[in-house]
């Protein structure tokens, strides 16, 4: 049951009459104390912990990448051609930083621009308590 549907079947449950016996308060109830709730609530929590250090995983996958680009800031063909001037930079030097970089842009090439890490829909109805749930 998704979150709006779930918020507008309490809000329905809410305004019923509680005298009409037309709402199953022990349902209701056990949702809210019962049993299954510190089973439910610890399920989801686990499964939560596990989203997160798959989302964690993702990030970290990547920070190489951050990094090159933080470092290749700095290079800009005037910053090449002042190397040159001053001797800093020769063919060899040149052609280990063409390298690098097409190794960068192959790597680009392949990042996932994202990824499932929570495929989770809690259910609160138990068997037919609720109709339509």
């Amino acid at each position: 049951m998704r979150a709006t549907s779930l918020a507008s079947r309490a809000q329905e449950l809410m305004e019923k009459p509680l005298d009409g016996g037309e709402v199953d308060l022990e349902g209701f109830g056990m949702i809210i104390v019962g049993d299954d709730h510190k089973a439910l609530v610890d399920a989801l929590a686990q499964h939560m912990h596990v989203a997160l250090e798959h989302a964690e995983r993702f990030r970290d996958e990547h920070l190489a990448f951050r990094d090159a680009v933080v470092a290749n800031r700095a290079v800009t063909a005037d910053s090449m051609r002042l190397e040159v001037a001053q001797g800093q930079r020769d063919l060899e030097l040149f052609r280990a930083d063409w390298k690098r970089f097409n190794q960068q842009l192959q790597y680009v090439k392949t990042i996932k621009p994202s990824m499932c890490v929570v495929d989770t829909e809690v259910h609160i109805a138990h068997g037919s308590r609720w109709p339509g749930a």
